[in-house]
């Protein structure tokens, strides 16, 4: 477990993940980790184009387990259209605010077992000492992982983190490209911005460091007026910059604070690449999950955002 009670404050830490898939075998069917690295086999490819989604679904709603389950069956259905169990293609899907109780459910699932990598596969990875929710990352099984990594906020009050990986991706003219994903839940409330505006230099720091840069997605609680500009700072572009407001609000209009706080754009998918390079394009995120609700609660207060990834050069 990792409790951070005893950790210097201000120090973000940085530790490597295990990325689990499930093996069915006869005697033995269970969640075993991957070796990373390279790993190829008859199983994996090289994508060019790769579905992007991500979606915070509320840990503090009541029901948290039949919410969840209903967000994976209309991931499965309504957004990948897997009606038959079959495979979503190369993709990645970016979850936060899940629960303990909701990881097991996920590494329950057929659709989720038959189809996908994920990490962490284990609640005691997220930030402590409360470990009441985290991030949990899944890439569709035949895309290659190169590294995985999970960072501990040390700005934080309530316990965030990132979760950071390296997918391997052929580009349209046959290069070999990494892209890293990120996958974040920056601090919230109005009082968290100092660490929120902090986490998301990290977050650009992290993409830096990677040679062809890559992707930060997640419930970036991006209410604040200024944070447009601090994106702007650090070099960092937004995918829906293109869009209305209207059409890009993901939070305050269903559960929550909806009554008391004006709608947001709080979940953000942002790009970044090398000076005069251009690795991969990203299609304007579509809004998901808007009016879904489980009985009569809402899924989430937050939609979900999808998207499509093309690595260009």
């Amino acid at each position: 477990m990792t409790d951070r009670s005893s950790i210097a404050p201000d120090k973000s830490i940085t530790k490597p993940l295990k990325v689990y898939r499930f093996r069915p075998n006869h005697h033995d069917a269970q969640w075993k980790h991957l070796k990373l690295h390279g790993e190829s086999t008859k199983h994996m490819s090289t994508p060019v184009q790769l579905r992007l989604v991500t979606w915070n679904l509320d840990f503090s709603a009541d029901h948290a387990v039949e919410r969840f389950n209903t967000a994976l069956e209309y991931l499965q259905f309504d957004v990948f259209k897997c009606d038959d169990g079959q495979s979503p293609g190369p993709c990645c899907i970016l979850l936060q605010e899940v629960r303990p109780e909701c990881l097991k459910e996920l590494l329950n699932t057929d659709w989720v077992r038959d189809h996908f990598a994920v990490t962490p596969v284990d609640s005691a990875k997220w930030p402590g000492p409360h470990y009441q929710y985290g991030n949990v990352t899944l890439v569709e099984r035949t895309v290659p992982i190169r590294e995985a990594q999970i960072v501990f906020y040390g700005r934080t009050e309530h316990e965030r983190s990132a979760i950071v990986l390296d997918l391997r991706m052929v580009s349209t003219r046959g290069f070999k490209r990494n892209l890293r994903v990120v996958n974040t839940h920056l601090e919230s409330m109005a009082t968290g911005r100092p660490n929120r505006l902090h986490q998301l230099k990290e977050c650009a720091v992290l993409l830096r460091h990677s040679s062809t840069g890559g992707i930060v997605a997640g419930d970036l609680n991006a209410f604040d007026q200024d944070f447009d500009d601090a994106l702007l700072s650090l070099e960092l572009v937004d995918a829906a910059s293109e869009l209305d407001d209207e059409d890009a609000f993901t939070w305050g209009e269903q559960g929550g604070g909806a009554s008391e706080f004006p709608r947001s754009r709080m979940d953000r998918m942002l790009s970044y690449t090398p000076a005069g390079k251009t690795r991969f394009d990203i299609t304007p995120p579509q809004k998901i999950g808007k009016g879904l609700q489980c009985g009569e609660l809402w899924v989430s207060d937050h939609f979900g955002l999808e998207a499509t990834l093309t690595a260009v050069r």
